[in-house]
């Protein structure tokens, strides 16, 4: 699962963890999980006439990575609802998931990729 620390943090209303901004990747597995952190600064490339900016990722010095590294609660609910036993034959594993978190409070929206 990969997430990026500012978005996160802004989608889910919660105070920012760790160092920002950062591209965070977790690589999970039943047994435990392993966080990697990239973070950079952001290179102004150009701006629009109307405002917007276009921006790449200076990458700063990686951090080793953090066997049972420090997760977010959403990121860590997702990670323990994918290794949740569920008994059910369903063809939307991702819904299901969005209806776990959401009975948890976690309020979800499916980007278009995952939601087909």
């Amino acid at each position: 699962m990969a997430w990026e620390t500012h978005d996160v943090a802004a989608a889910c209303e919660l105070p920012i963890v760790g160092p920002v901004p950062c591209l965070n990747m977790v690589l999970a597995t039943q047994g435990g999980h392993v966080l990697h952190q990239f973070p950079y600064t952001e290179q102004l490339l150009s701006r629009s006439p109307e405002g917007w900016a276009s921006v790449a990722p200076d990458w700063r010095p990686i951090p080793a990575p953090q066997p049972g590294g420090e997760l977010v609660p959403p990121i860590q609910a997702a990670v323990n609802f994918s290794f949740t036993p569920i008994e059910l034959d369903h063809p939307d594993p991702f819904g299901v998931t969005v209806v776990l978190m959401e009975e948890d409070g976690y309020r979800i929206n499916l980007t278009e990729a995952f939601a087909r």
